[in-house]
């Protein structure tokens, strides 16, 4: 019957069997103990246990083999105490030892998957674990030796996911499709190939494909009524909707779990508890959430597995940290380092170093909290893994932001942002290297990205859309009136047909750019500063704080920051608005000319500080790239002049008086201001003058 996938009925029929049978034959203990096994693993456990003692009893080694393994499958599954699985693990062992070889095939599948199982989930370490998970692929997949070789793959995944990356688990999700193919596996093979799929779509940060893994698994467990994977299906649908800063959608998930939390198992409840943590950390509700973080911690020692108490511990650890209780968040973050190098686990080791670097840059350590970051995103990158579990979405994101103004770990840090969807509460326009999904650069060109790649246009280009996006940065990007946009595209246009026109060519922009990079509401169009980087953007972002702290802050960090932030400026503006094309558009000119003031201003204020260094020749190469963009700008003259005085190089100083002069003769038609004149004529008196 269990060939043919008949759960149910097979244990109908034993229970309907007087329970003086049941108790004086082990074997059809055992047959309940595997037909209940994929719905109540729990039960199961307890029906293995007196299975086992009948074949102890009865001298049949075979049987208590048979028994001790389906313990530790059921200990497994049922997710309670792994702890025990470290007694039965022995208890094979010498089993083994006692019979030398395996009678047939349906034996050794019992005792390779169950000691997998035991070396996995209990973290033992065995010299011959290899050669056990190499047997385990090879089991035959055969009625009797199937849900053997799903229990031991599924350990294997589960290990090779945590504790070594998320590509080495793929191979092992594959086979476990392949598994779930069979009839007479069902339906445990399916469930437990779903629930593998929303491990390894959570790790890999792929929301839409753990959402539809979540719930094709949780419809299979309810028109079986195998319910033993639906916890986890739950949880990890919570923590992919924590990753992604959904909050309110984790929340009406967790809302669905309550009903039924006494029936989760201990290690179910940890995480539970977990994410209910998480979720008031992230809402800054911090007693809430130290009160779920210790419930957490207390399930987790329930099940007494290394892996499933490290993460509330990390968890912890960063509840205390933010509540300023910096000892308590330090031994809790070393209890989770521990266990990450003791067994080795690479996923719990990245938590623990970006925790660490996270305190270290909340401390005002840049230093160590730089190096650490650089550790925890070359074990994400080596991984596969996008975080996660137990962080403040708000602190990814900060952290991203510093990893990519350091240039640490830029690839996996771009597809961590990606993956999860993460939004910062403001635009960190300063960074090109963000992935935003558009990039426009109008700076001495146009050149237009999405997801990276620059857009190819064809013969058939439509420049109107274009033309429309440029009018939309050229008047500010933000809140721009459909009636003034009209009256620039289409001023020779009736009304009607203005409206038409505007209306076809915003939608043609929206197909282009994305439905998120243009918002039109009441009347006013904006380019979203969240999905678009716009290079005009990150050039004023960048003067303005430059300027402020040019202002407010004299200290000498404060200064020098404002010095780094004009540099990046400077490097941005690559030309005049819309390069050649802007001067012959009457709308762009206003934002030409106040950007090319400001990049002149830029400039200067940079080349006075290289000046103030004695660094002249650095201060005129400066000077000559203001001269490129406004060879008008009489005051960048002026300081060339004066860099060649303090060189002592006077007859450069007079050559570029000359230039000047023969610039403002045949463009304006007029001669240098007094001032340059009065440096001129010092510069080159009779004793300065270079033979």
């Amino acid at each position: 019957m269990l060939k043919q996938g008949r759960h149910h009925p097979l244990q109908e029929w034993l229970e309907s069997l007087p329970a003086t049978m049941l108790e004086a034959n082990p074997w059809l203990s055992y047959w309940k103990g595997l037909s209940i096994l994929p719905f109540s693993p729990a039960q199961a456990r307890l029906t293995f246990e007196k299975t086992f003692a009948g074949f102890q009893a009865g001298g049949d080694t075979i049987g208590a083999i048979l028994a001790a393994s389906g313990m530790v499958n059921a200990i497994f599954l049922s997710d309670d105490n792994y702890k025990l699985i470290d007694h039965w693990y022995e208890v094979l062992i010498d089993l083994v030892a006692l019979i030398g070889q395996f009678p047939n095939e349906e034996m050794e599948a019992s005792v390779i998957a169950g000691m997998i199982t035991a070396s996995v989930m209990g973290d033992i370490s065995h010299p011959e674990a290899e050669t056990w998970a190499e047997r385990a692929l090879e089991i035959a997949e055969l009625p009797p030796t199937i849900t053997f070789k799903v229990n031991a793959i599924i350990s294997l995944f589960i290990h090779r996911l945590i504790y070594t990356s998320v590509q080495e688990a793929l191979p092992m999700l594959v086979r476990l499709q392949h598994l779930s193919r069979y009839p007479y596996a069902q339906p445990f093979s399916s469930i437990i190939f779903w629930s593998a799929q929303t491990y390894y779509y959570l790790f890999l940060g792929s929301h839409r494909e753990l959402m539809a893994a979540v719930n094709e698994g949780l419809k299979i467990s309810r028109e079986t009524g195998a319910h033993f994977a639906d916890g986890w299906f739950y949880i990890h649908m919570v923590m992919g909707l924590i990753d992604r800063m959904d909050l309110k959608g984790a929340e009406e998930w967790i809302e669905k779990m309550s009903p039924g939390i006494e029936q989760l198992s201990s290690g179910e409840r940890a995480f539970y508890h977990v994410h209910r943590a998480r979720i008031a950390f992230i809402r800054k509700d911090l007693k809430q959430a130290s009160q779920e973080g210790k419930r957490a911690l207390d399930y987790a020692n329930k099940i007494q597995y290394g892996l499933n108490q490290a993460v509330p511990q990390l968890m912890l650890a960063q509840i205390y940290n933010r509540m300023g209780r910096r000892d308590e968040a330090l031994e809790y973050l070393e209890q989770g380092r521990q266990y990450a190098v003791k067994t080795n686990c690479r996923y719990i080791l990245m938590l623990t170093l970006f925790s660490e670097a996270q305190f270290a840059l909340d401390g005002g350590d840049q230093d160590r909290g730089c190096e650490l970051m650089r550790q925890a995103f070359g074990l994400a990158r080596e991984g596969g893994y996008v975080l996660g579990a137990i962080d403040d979405p708000a602190d990814v994101v900060m952290m991203c932001e510093k990893a990519l103004e350091e240039g640490i770990e830029t690839e996996q840090v771009r597809m961590i942002i990606r993956r999860r969807g993460l939004v910062p509460e403001t635009p960190p326009l300063h960074l090109e290297n963000w992935p935003w999904p558009v990039k426009i650069c109008v700076l001495g060109r146009f050149e237009l990205f999405k997801d990276g790649q620059p857009v190819q246009f064809n013969r058939k280009v439509q420049k109107k859309p274009l033309l429309m996006l440029k009018a939309i940065i050229a008047l500010g990007g933000k809140g721009i009136d459909e009636e003034r946009l009209m009256d620039i595209l289409w001023s020779e246009a009736e009304g009607d047909q203005a409206y038409n026109a505007f209306r076809t060519t915003l939608f043609r922009l929206r197909q282009l750019l994305g439905e998120k990079a243009l918002d039109v509401q009441a009347g006013r169009v904006s380019l979203s500063h969240y999905s678009c980087w716009v290079d005009v953007w990150a050039f004023e972002g960048l003067a303005d704080k430059a300027e402020v702290l040019w202002k407010d802050d004299h200290s000498g960090d404060g200064q020098g920051k404002a010095l780094q932030l004009m540099g990046k400026a400077v490097d941005l503006y690559q030309g005049p608005f819309l390069g050649d094309e802007g001067s012959k558009l009457f709308w762009a000119l206003p934002l030409g000319e106040r950007l090319k003031d400001r990049f002149l201003s830029l400039i200067e204020k940079l080349g006075r500080s290289l000046e103030l260094k004695g660094q002249w020749e650095q201060a005129i190469t400066l000077y000559r790239k203001g001269l490129e963009v406004d060879n008008l700008a009489e005051e960048l003259y002026r300081r060339i002049m004066a860099c060649y005085g303090s060189l002592g190089e006077t007859v450069k100083a007079a050559q570029v008086y000359k230039q000047l002069k023969a610039t403002l003769s045949s463009i304006m038609g007029i001669d240098p201001s007094p001032k340059t004149e009065t440096l001129y004529r010092s510069l080159t008196s009779p004793h300065k003058i270079q033979k």
